[in-house]
């Protein structure tokens, strides 16, 4: 990742096939240097972090080796909520019956 390879890939994929958004997962930015590496090769970082695992302190560092990387960070994204437990969406289509219209 280092020695610029990906980032000649990087660029050959926008100019041949024209892409305006590549979108890569990569690991946590805190227990792998990947990460790290990875994000100064990129536009930017968006930030995931999950309800009742990540703590205050490893956000501060993930976001201090962000910037030491070279890293632009886009926005984070909040994985989880404290609500009731569950969630759902529904859409119902109703339709009145022959009799109900006359």
């Amino acid at each position: 990742i280092s020695n610029g390879a990906f980032k000649a890939c990087m660029s050959q994929l926008r100019k041949q096939y024209h892409y305006d958004i590549v979108l890569l997962d990569s690991p946590p930015l805190l227990p792998v240097a990947d990460s790290s590496i990875l994000a100064g090769q990129v536009d930017g970082t968006i930030l995931v972090e999950r309800e009742s695992l990540s703590q205050r302190a490893d956000v501060t560092n993930a976001l201090a080796r962000l910037g030491s990387a070279g890293g632009r960070l886009l926005g984070t994204v909040f994985v989880g909520s404290g609500g009731s437990g569950h969630y759902g969406y529904a859409y119902n289509y109703y339709q009145k019956s022959k009799s109900s219209q006359q």
